[in-house]
């Protein structure tokens, strides 16, 4: 198992703590500024249309500055705009620092899994894929349990503690990610083919479309109406409104 390759895996655990942190009280803190569900849900969604519509430019940027750089620059980007979002006075600027969070977003994502193919030997790629994905889901397993007890502090100091946690990621791999030259027989040598090739093949529009249902279920439904529908339940969201109300000192 290549270093670069733990290296990788811990800063995905980070990452994906603080993510797990602040991806249920998101809605929330948007509905606090006095919007509606639907509203609320928009700081969901503008997060996924960002990284939907900057996918295409963040190839480009990575295929001509390197997996490690973009990498790093991704993860900046989305400490900064956890930073922005902590301080946001409205909900326009709340949904203007997420969407740019989702730029940041898929630049490291799609880094990440470059350089997971390019450090992993060909052998082992399936079994470090699986690694850095599991790392990923102990991170949003353990995060709203995390959340639990750092939610008497506010919306605003989770979102400070999720800018941090990647702060520490973006540290992890500039001091512990280098960039090694491939080693002979690494090297991927099948052909590339072009999307409408690849649309053609059933198998593929298959991963499409599961794809796309999991991303309903887990940003359209657990992510951004579930917060909602259990903080409008009276008995559960009359004294979490009521102690994180915009005007209350563990909201600011």
């Amino acid at each position: 198992m290549p270093r670069e390759i733990w290296v990788l895996v811990a800063a995905a655990l980070l990452i994906a703590l603080g993510f797990g942190l602040i991806a249920p009280i998101l809605p929330q803190f948007a509905a606090s500024f006095d919007v509606g569900f639907g509203a609320a849900s928009a700081i969901v969604t503008v997060f996924a249309l960002a990284r939907m519509a900057f996918a295409p430019a963040a190839g480009a940027l990575i295929a001509r500055f390197g997996e490690r750089w973009m990498y790093i620059a991704g993860l900046s980007g989305v400490a900064v705009s956890s930073f922005l979002c902590a301080a946001a006075r409205g909900y326009w600027d709340l949904l203007l620092w997420r969407g740019l969070g989702g730029i940041g977003s898929v630049t490291f994502t799609v880094s990440s899994m470059g350089l997971l193919v390019r450090l992993a030997p060909v052998h082992a790629r399936g079994r470090m894929s699986a690694l850095y994905g599991s790392a990923f889901l102990i991170g949003n397993i353990c995060g709203p349990i995390l959340g639990t007890f750092l939610s008497e502090f506010g919306y605003r100091f989770a979102l400070f503690v999720y800018g941090i946690s990647v702060v520490v990621a973006v540290i992890v791999v500039l001091v512990f990610l280098r960039d090694p030259a491939r080693r002979d027989g690494d090297d991927d040598v099948r052909p590339r083919v072009l999307l409408s090739e690849v649309l053609r093949l059933p198998e593929y529009r298959a991963l499409l479309v599961s794809g796309f249902a999991n991303g309903w279920a887990t940003f359209g439904v657990r992510i951004a109406l579930v917060p909602l529908m259990a903080v409008s339940i009276p008995s559960i969201g009359a004294p979490w409104r009521a102690s994180r109300s915009p005007c209350s000192p563990s909201a600011t």
